[in-house]
C-alpha cells in the first residue's frame, strides 16, 4: 500500500510515485492495481499517458499512434461480420471466411450470432479457427436465393 500526497494545478503536471508490490503468488491474469484519489470537496480531474515500470527506474514514456495501440489490443480481442448473398443448394451450409485484422497471439475462442437472414436456418457453424482467419456459415434450408449476416467475437485473451 502506497499513499502520497500530490499539489495539483490547473495545468498539466508530472508525478512520479514508486512503490512495492506484494511478494505473493498471483495467477497470471488476475492480479491488478488500483488507484483511489479522494478529496475533500468537489472537483475533477484529468489523467494522460500512465506507465507501469518494472523496476525503479522509469524509462521516458513510449507514444505509440492510435494504430498501433489498437493492432496491439486486436491481437488478444477482434468484433465483425461476415456478409453473404447468393444461389446455394440445400441441404448444405453456405461458409465464408474472413481474416481477421491482426494475427491473435493465439487461436481464439468464437461466439456468433445471427443478425439477418432470409433462406437460411439454425445457429451459425464454426468451421475452421485459426490466429488470422475464421470460417463460419448457416445451414442452407432449401435450394435457392437467400443472404446472412453473422456478427462473431474472436477471443484470444490470457486466461
Amino acid at each position: 500500500v502506497f499513499s502520497g500526497n500530490a499539489t495539483l494545478s490547473n495545468s498539466w503536471q508530472q508525478f512520479s510515485f514508486t512503490f512495492a508490490m506484494p511478494s505473493t503468488s498471483v495467477t497470471p491474469g488476475t492480479g491488478r492495481v488500483e488507484v483511489v484519489i479522494g478529496a475533500a470537496s468537489s472537483w475533477s480531474m484529468e489523467i494522460a499517458q500512465v506507465q507501469l515500470e518494472d523496476g525503479t527506474l522509469p524509462s521516458e514514456f513510449e507514444y505509440r499512434p492510435y494504430s498501433e495501440e489498437l493492432k496491439m489490443c486486436q491481437r488478444f480481442y477482434e468484433t465483425g461480420s461476415v456478409h453473404m448473398m447468393g444461389y446455394a443448394l440445400a441441404p448444405s451450409v453456405a461458409y465464408m471466411t474472413t481474416t481477421f485484422k491482426t494475427e491473435k497471439r493465439a487461436s481464439p475462442s468464437i461466439t456468433s450470432s445471427v443478425s439477418l437472414q432470409s433462406g437460411f436456418s439454425g445457429n451459425p457453424l464454426t468451421g475452421k479457427v485459426s490466429t488470422n482467419q475464421l470460417t463460419i456459415g448457416l445451414t442452407k434450408a432449401s435450394t435457392g436465393d437467400g443472404m446472412y449476416v453473422i456478427n462473431w467475437v474472436a477471443d484470444a485473451e490470457l486466461r
